[in-house]
């Protein structure tokens, strides 16, 4: 993933568009990506979220459909909105954003989410996620059964800390990727035949440019 281009609604929305993730889905997939995404990055520490939706035929959300596929696939998905909480710092190498199943119940489960040890003395990072899905919602006005799957997401305080750190990290490396091309057209190398040189010394123009990019 390219960092400096980074769009976490776009990039849920990558995998959902994925023919092994969804066959098809009515709602909108983007809409679908969006709720979910500003869900996740806005989870406050020890408060439970949900999420749900319905589906005309089950078989339609494939990344959903058991137990190990949808913690798989919510895994890749807090991966795509949080790139770089893999780096938190940890020295281990295979200590990164994983889960563990921890409850299988009747169409459904509980799933934690961590990133570094969860036998360490320091507080690790854990998210818990209560999924239930395949069960049948109603009936639609023909009579035909809809079907939902249902999520609950409760994180500590420590996810929450890291999680927002993350996403100031990622939002300056966004604004760094459009000012440090800029700013390079300045230098009397690598600026050198950039038509940037033309506005040296002109702040009138420069600083107006400078704030739209920051506005970007």
């Amino acid at each position: 993933m390219e960092l400096s281009w980074w769009d976490p609604v776009d990039a849920v929305c990558d995998l959902f568009c994925r023919p092994d993730w969804v066959f098809k889905y009515e709602g909108g997939l983007y809409e679908l990506s969006m709720k979910l995404t500003v869900l996740l990055a806005s989870l406050k520490p020890d408060q439970i979220a949900t999420f749900e939706f319905d589906l005309k035929f089950d078989s339609d959300m494939h990344c959903f459909s058991h137990e190990n596929r949808t913690s798989d696939s919510v895994l890749k998905i807090l991966r795509a909105i949080f790139p770089t909480l893999q780096n938190k710092g940890r020295k281990a190498k295979n200590n990164g954003l994983q889960y563990s199943i921890e409850r299988r119940e009747r169409l459904g489960t509980r799933t934690l989410f961590y990133w570094g040890f969860l036998h360490e003395t320091i507080p690790t990072a854990q998210m818990v996620m209560h999924w239930k899905g395949g069960s049948v919602h109603r009936r639609d006005q023909h009579g035909k059964f809809v079907y939902k799957h249902e999520f609950s997401f409760r994180a500590n305080s420590t996810w929450v800390r890291d999680r927002d750190d993350d996403l100031e990290v990622l939002v300056n490396v966004r604004f760094a990727s459009f000012m440090l091309p800029f700013v390079m057209g300045e230098h009397h190398r690598l600026g050198a035949m950039s038509p940037i040189r033309a506005l040296h010394g002109n702040k009138d123009v420069l600083m107006p440019i400078g704030k739209y990019i920051d506005y970007c």
